[in-house]
């Protein structure tokens, strides 16, 4: 009994070797597998170990073999630790099941020389950037885009690097909702300009009316808010609302101010597929902050914590895009341009100029606006269509020089790296 009992355990041992042991020992960096299609070392696979989990780099010259099942790939049990591929030039056929249980793996760039993809070689959600300018035989359901270095005129079809990172040309759509804080000198326009001289592919919407609310821009029976409404229901892909309250109200009626943005906000995220709610903080005006026996960087700072306020109690708002701060810089500083139009409240160019460089930094997280060439527009190309009340100081003129220009830019950079809903603000009362 006692030597069946030994044979019986060495049996266990050698079982939990085989089948435990036989899983874990081949993946380490470094392993390398065979995937060529006679299976005589042309195409081979290696895992490279990188911060995260593993890569995988395919090497050599021809066809990868097919596998009838995707639990047949020889890194079937480490494939959720693999997070990158890499496949290298002279691979032309990748065969059937290669590469469907590579779900974390985002996107996978194809090289020239590949011409034919198999059946399921690429999981459904997988995004292949091809460089080939010949079409690419694809037998999966993967999305291949082509490369075009240059803005297309069609979007979701094509790709290039940016920073780096293939990227794919898509258009980002942006709503603005607001009043003459937001259409003097055409604020959307210029976000809409600036953008484009930068590279990105942009539409921008807006509906604005003189000293209106976001509690009556949310009400459906009014005129603005017929007009948001019926833009809301008539599209479902915007990628970002703005939305600017009138420039007292945060102060004076914060539960106005809650009541219109959550309402706005509700409506966007139920008819916008993937929209992020942004509120856009305006500044400080002598008026306004001399009617709280205020100064203007004070009210502007009460108008900010409003803002940030809200925006940590409503859920569908996820931002906060901080003008009034900037505002707040260039009022304290000591600068040779004017940046409230000549009523002290409404901005000048330079004003505009500032607050749509703080949206475009704050849509586009890592967008490079000092390469900007976008100052300023042919007299009269910036006339506000939205409002009849628009004044004379829409009117963006010859523009700004490029020395302000830049100095505006720089400005915007600090701010947006600087302040957040997130971080405790230190700003002196």
């Amino acid at each position: 009994m006692k030597t069946a009992a030994k044979i019986l355990a060495l049996l266990s041992v050698s079982f939990c070797l085989v089948s435990c042991g036989g899983r874990q020992s081949p993946y380490k960096d470094g392993t390398s597998y065979d995937i060529s299609f006679k299976q005589d070392g042309s195409v081979k696979a290696t895992l490279h170990k990188i911060t995260g989990g593993f890569n995988l780099t395919v090497t050599g010259s021809g066809r990868t073999r097919s596998f009838d099942t995707t639990s047949d790939v020889p890194w079937h049990y480490i494939s959720k630790r693999i997070i990158d591929l890499k496949i290298n030039e002279g691979i032309t056929v990748l065969g059937n099941s290669l590469f469907y249980s590579l779900e974390n793996v985002k996107g996978t760039i194809l090289p020239s020389t590949v011409v034919a993809i198999g059946r399921d070689a690429f999981n459904d959600d997988a995004e292949l950037y091809s460089v080939s300018t010949t079409e690419v035989d694809n037998g999966c359901n993967a999305t291949i885009y082509i490369y075009k270095e240059d803005m297309p005129e069609q979007e979701d079809v094509y790709w290039h690097y940016k920073n780096g990172v293939p990227t794919v040309w898509s258009t980002v759509k942006v709503f603005f909702i607001g009043n003459s804080f937001t259409y003097y000198y055409d604020i959307p326009m210029i976000v809409e300009g600036m953008a484009k001289s930068l590279g990105e592919m942009i539409d921008v919407d807006y509906v604005v009316k003189g000293a209106t609310s976001l509690k009556t821009h949310s009400d459906h029976n009014s005129e603005s808010g017929q007009k948001i409404y019926n833009a809301l229901m008539s599209t479902d892909d915007y990628d970002y609302v703005v939305m600017q309250e009138q420039s007292t109200v945060p102060v004076s009626s914060y539960d106005n101010f809650k009541t219109g943005a959550t309402n706005l906000a509700n409506d966007v995220k139920n008819s916008q597929k993937h929209a992020k709610v942004r509120l856009y903080s305006t500044w400080g005006t002598e008026e306004a902050a001399s009617a709280q026996q205020m100064t203007i960087p004070q009210y502007e700072k009460a108008v900010r914590d409003a803002y940030i306020k809200l925006a940590n109690e409503v859920a569908n708002i996820d931002d906060v895009h901080f003008v009034g701060p900037a505002f707040t810089q260039i009022y304290e500083g000591d600068y040779d341009f004017p940046l409230y139009y000549t009523d002290n409240r409404h901005p000048s160019m330079y004003g505009s100029y500032l607050s749509a460089c703080i949206h475009v930094l704050s849509i586009f997280k890592d967008i490079n606006i000092d390469a900007t060439d976008f100052y300023g527009t042919k007299p009269g190309q910036y006339i506000s269509q939205n409002d009849p009340t628009a004044q004379a100081p829409v009117d963006f003129g010859a523009g700004i020089s490029e020395e302000h220009a830049k100095t505006l830019i720089s400005i915007a950079k600090e701010t947006v790296a600087t302040y957040s809903i997130d971080t405790d603000d230190t700003t002196p009362d």
